[in-house]
C-alpha cells in the first residue's frame, strides 16, 4: 500500500492558504509546499521445510531421498509442528521441536517437503516528508527531504532454524567392510534438536532516518 499527498497548509490551500504581507510569507514558507509519502508493505512468510543430519554420509551415502534427509514426525500430523503467536513471544521455540524425530539410515523421513508452518511474515513502512524550498529563474528547483525506513521500527525476524542435528555417538551401527553387512539405526539413538525453530537473527533493520536535499533543473 502507497499514498502519497500534498499537506493542505500554505499559499492556495484549504489551510493558511490566503497569507498577508511579509508575516503571512514567512509563515507559508514554513508551512507550505510540504508533501507525505507512506508506504506499508505486509506479507506472509514462506512454508518451513525440516531436514535433519544425513546420517547416511556415516556409510558413504549422501542425500537419502535428495539432498538431505528428512526426519520422522512423532505422531504423523505435520500440524503438530506448528506453534501460535507473534514471533516475539517464540524466539526460543518458533516451533515444536518435540514433533520431530531422526528418521534412521538409509530411510525416507515422512515429514513433507513443506510444512503448514510458515516463516515469520514481513511488515515494515517507509515514509518520506518532502518540502520544495525554492526555485531559481523557473528551472532550479530545490528540494528538502526526510525519509524514514523501518518507521514504526518493527523488528523482521528471518527464517528460523530447520535442522534437526544428529548429536553424540553416531551409534547408528556398523558397516563391515568386508562383507558390507549394516545393522539398521532406531530412534533411540542420541539427536539435539540443535537450533531448531530457534530465531536467530532479522531479516531486516532498525529504523533508519535520513534527511537531505535534491537540486532538479
Amino acid at each position: 500500500m502507497a499514498v502519497t499527498d500534498v499537506l493542505p497548509f500554505g499559499k492556495g490551500k484549504q489551510f493558511l492558504g490566503s497569507p498577508h504581507g511579509f508575516a503571512g510569507h514567512v509563515l507559508d514558507a514554513f508551512v507550505g509546499g510540504w508533501q507525505v509519502n507512506y508506504e506499508q508493505l505486509i506479507s506472509n512468510g514462506v512454508p518451513l521445510t525440516v531436514t535433519q543430519s544425513d546420517v547416511s554420509t556415516h556409510f558413504g551415502v549422501t542425500g537419502v531421498g535428495g539432498a538431505a534427509q528428512r526426519p520422522n514426525l512423532v505422531n504423523g500430523d505435520p500440524h503438530s509442528a506448528c506453534l501460535s503467536g507473534s514471533p516475539q513471544t517464540r524466539l526460543a521455540a518458533y516451533m515444536n521441536g518435540g514433533a520431530f524425530s531422526p528418521a534412521q539410515a538409509y530411510t525416507y523421513g515422512n515429514a513433507p517437503r513443506t510444512l503448514p508452518c510458515r516463516a515469520p511474515g514481513y511488515n515494515t513502512a517507509t515514509a518520506s516528508l518532502n518540502k520544495n524550498l525554492f526555485t531559481f529563474h523557473d528551472r532550479f528547483k530545490l528540494q528538502y527531504r526526510i525519509e524514514a525506513l523501518n518507521l514504526w521500527n518493527t523488528p523482521q525476524f528471518a527464517t528460523p532454524g530447520t535442522t534437526v542435528s544428529i548429536g553424540g555417538p553416531v551409534g547408528y551401527g556398523t558397516l563391515g567392510l568386508g562383507n558390507a553387512t549394516f545393522t539398521p539405526a532406531t530412534n533411540n539413538n542420541p539427536y539435539t534438536l540443535g537450533g531448531l525453530g530457534v530465531l536467530a537473527s532479522q531479516a531486516g533493520f532498525g529504523r533508519i532516518i535520513q534527511m537531505g536535499g535534491r537540486l532538479t533543473f
